[in-house]
């Protein structure tokens, strides 16, 4: 079967296949400018599904919509397409949340002591469960043996992949696709949202937030205390207050992954 060609896509996303020859020459001329300037010296059939939907849905949507179709489909043909993208961007938050999940687990101590024997068994089958979707080739350990020194999923999967002895050389680790699933969900992400992710943001956050004792701010006086403190008590508190609010700003930041900038 006949790949299609970008202008195939064009043409028939944009519902534009019944335009006169000449409309259909300007559309092709617009096409290949903006794909040269967009993916120079690039096939277009070479290129990621992630890289033709942005180019079609979102790089050109614009002039296509307003220039080239027909009124009495346009808005149809934009709810469609707006459509299209919106489910592209919940797909992406769905992998996030998977991510997440699977960093949560990867992290997870599922060992207790306080455990029955029947528990302390289904929570290694889980274990073992988690380090194999990671990474296949990490060797499990034996249940006597995790029991005895009981490691984390990540513990198991670290001490792997650094192993000098083990050549990793010819594997695809699932924390390096991870990583490039992710990467390449946030560059979309970005790109259908004209926003920009400021990383130096997010290393300014984390780098404060780690530096805060757990119980840094676990009280704090109310107006009637602070009237029994002394002068220098009371200096003090407020200092400790503006601390607490920066402590309040950055973990609000995260809560709300708060590190995304507005391109134009």
């Amino acid at each position: 079967m006949k790949n299609e060609t970008i202008y195939d896509v064009v043409f028939r996303t944009y519902e534009v296949n019944y335009a006169d020859k000449k409309t259909k020459e300007k559309i092709r001329k617009f096409i290949k400018r903006q794909l040269n300037k967009e993916y120079p010296n690039s096939d277009w059939n070479a290129l990621s599904k992630y890289e033709k939907d942005t180019f079609i849905y979102i790089t050109i949507k614009h002039k296509m919509l307003n220039d080239y179709t027909v009124e009495t489909t346009r808005t149809k043909l934009e709810r469609k397409i707006d459509s299209y993208v919106k489910n592209e961007f919940l797909q992406f938050d769905s992998n996030i949340k998977q991510h997440n999940t699977l960093i949560d687990q990867l992290n997870c101590q599922y060992y207790n002591e306080h455990d029955s024997d029947e528990i302390k068994l289904e929570k290694y089958n889980e274990l073992c469960k988690v380090i194999k979707s990671f990474n296949n080739y990490v060797p499990l350990p034996e249940f006597n043996q995790w029991i005895k020194h009981p490691l984390t999923p990540f513990d198991y999967v670290i001490s792997h992949e650094s192993n000098p002895k083990c050549d990793n050389s010819f594997i695809v680790s699932e924390s390096q696709m991870d990583h490039i699933i992710i990467e390449a969900m946030l560059k979309k992400f970005c790109e259908m949202n004209h926003l920009a992710l400021n990383r130096d943001k997010i290393k300014e956050c984390l780098n404060y937030l780690q530096d805060v004792p757990p119980d840094e701010f676990d009280y704090y006086p109310d107006e009637k205390d602070m009237k029994l403190l002394d002068t220098d008590e009371q200096l003090e508190m407020k200092e400790t207050y503006t601390s607490f609010l920066k402590y309040e700003y950055y973990k609000k930041m995260l809560s709300n992954y708060d590190f995304f900038e507005d391109r134009n």
